[in-house]
């Protein structure tokens, strides 16, 4: 059966293959093909991924593998006779003409980045260089935090005086000997260091106040609110009533009573079985008159507020390797694109501090440090 091909403008059939045609009425009559427009196709040359062989046939002519390492045409399809070839040019050879978000995508496509190694530097430098970042190319975070200062808004309302010494202990058997404890006598106590498993530390003292007076009381940290209790006592010491708080209590000594036993909760490992290690806190502690509770100052002193120099991070800039990154309002940073094997981390601020910086480590620097680790350690084994 003989191949035929249709004109545009006409239903008669032309001949093809095993003999000659004579095209010259049929091109007369049609244009070239549009878009738009059935016709005629022109085929001067292969440049646009077509060729016609010596019997007339059209077919697609493939990127060659200069095509592809020098990238050169937009129009030659990569067919399955080069497609090896072709993947192996855009993963590998030709790399340097990825962009970096394309090498992360094609890191984590493969599944490559899956076996990375995170790691997280605390940080809280100015700046910060990392020397052992992996070769795969990825995406790091980073923290900003504030430099702070202080600022005197009033005089201080607290009249909270301990005439007696602020004690420290533990209930339930639990033993509190690691904790470093302390009260500075103007309303602030300290403690850090390691709390066993199931164990607990409480600061405990008491306050004389006087029948018919209202008073706010109230326990705050740097952080977050600050549960406590408070006891009425009679003149013996015994309890009338006991009301667990968070942050603050406002109450009105009643006639015959003048003494109150105030315990705070510092920190807790009850429900673990394991040690936690607790950094520097303090427990601001305040007495006023009245019922409203106002911002902390020492005793006998000045109100002082922390403030931050900086409170819109947006404002600053990251610099790393030349490129620059924009911090969300909180100070948060994402998407920085790793650079090997050394990153170096700036910003435009100097009230800015870098914390929290996470990224993965070269494999090889890790498992190396690893052995050199268990070698040191081996060779202190007597």
């Amino acid at each position: 059966m003989k191949d035929i091909i249709y004109g545009a403008t006409t239903t008669t059939p032309i001949p093809m293959g095993g003999g000659t045609a004579d095209l010259t009425d049929y091109v007369k009559k049609t244009d070239y093909a549009t878009k738009d427009k059935a016709g005629v196709i022109k085929v001067t040359n292969n440049d646009f991924g077509l060729t016609v062989e010596s019997d007339g046939a059209l077919k697609t002519s493939y990127a060659s593998k200069a095509n592809l390492r020098d990238k050169t045409s937009p129009h030659k399809p990569v067919t399955p006779y080069v497609l090896d070839y072709a993947v192996k040019v855009g993963l590998t050879t030709n790399t340097e003409t990825l962009t970096d978000e394309e090498k992360v995508s094609a890191y984590n496509w493969l599944g490559i980045n899956a076996l990375a190694i995170p790691n997280v530097i605390s940080g809280g430098e100015k700046s910060l260089t990392v020397n052992d970042v992996s070769p795969l190319a990825h995406k790091c975070s980073l923290r900003l935090v504030s430099d702070t200062y202080e600022e005197i808004v009033g005089e201080s309302r607290n009249i909270l005086e301990i005439n007696e010494d602020v004690s420290f202990e533990s209930f339930g058997g639990s033993q509190y000997e690691t904790m470093n404890t302390n009260y500075d006598g103007n309303g602030v106590i300290t403690f850090d260091g390691v709390l066993p498993a199931y164990s607990n530390l409480f600061a405990k003292f008491n306050v004389y106040l006087i029948p018919g007076k209202t008073y706010t009381f109230s326990a705050r940290t740097e952080n977050k609110k600050c549960g406590f209790n408070v006891t009425a006592l009679t003149d013996t010491g015994i309890p009338t009533e006991t009301f667990d708080i968070s942050e603050k209590y406002t109450f009105t000594v009643e006639e015959g009573l003048t003494r109150f036993y105030i315990q705070i909760l510092l920190c807790d490992t009850m429900e673990s079985d394991k040690d936690a290690t607790f950094e520097t806190s303090k427990i601001y502690l305040q007495l006023e008159l009245g019922d409203t509770m106002t911002d902390w100052g020492a005793f006998g002193g000045a109100v002082v507020v922390t403030k931050p120099y900086i409170e819109d991070f947006s404002t600053v800039k990251v610099n790393v390797g030349g490129k620059s990154y924009t911090p969300s309002t909180d100070g948060t940073v994402t998407g920085i694109i790793s650079i090997s094997p050394t990153m170096e981390i700036t910003t435009d601020n100097q009230y800015a501090n870098i914390h929290d910086f996470t990224y993965c480590v070269d494999t090889k620097k890790y498992i190396d440090g690893k052995f050199e680790e268990l070698r040191a350690e081996l060779q202190g084994v007597t």
